[in-house]
């Protein structure tokens, strides 16, 4: 059960870091309607690049401590509650914009698998 945490944790963790970080300027299927990037896509959403900014901002400090809660517990439900949070809203902006069910796949995922380092 332990490495199955450790393994949620750093999972969740590099995923953001990656889209938030290396893949924000780059086209992927599931980009809010028809955005290429990430700032793009905040405008699909209707969403300024200062919400754009702040999200980045946030979930990022999320992922870190989620990795830092891999060592230090107490940071865990924090890091988790608040990806949930936020990848419940990334969910809620693709269907306000009638988006394909696909596109919403990934932040689904990534909430349910926050859910579950809650629960761990």
């Amino acid at each position: 059960m332990e490495t199955i945490r450790i393994l949620l944790h750093a999972l969740v963790a590099l995923v953001i870091i990656n889209v938030w970080l290396f893949r924000k300027n780059k086209s992927t299927p599931w980009r809010g309607g028809n955005a290429a990037s990430m700032s793009k896509e905040f405008e699909q959403y209707g969403l300024s690049r200062s919400m754009m900014v702040a999200v980045g901002a946030f979930k990022l400090a999320c992922a870190l401590c989620l990795i830092a809660g891999i060592w230090i517990p107490g940071l865990t439900v924090f890091a988790a509650v608040g990806l949930t949070i936020a990848l419940l809203g990334a969910v809620v902006a693709h269907v306000r914009i009638n988006d394909p069910l696909f596109k919403s796949v990934p932040a689904a995922s990534l909430m349910a698998m926050s859910v579950a380092v809650v629960a761990l």
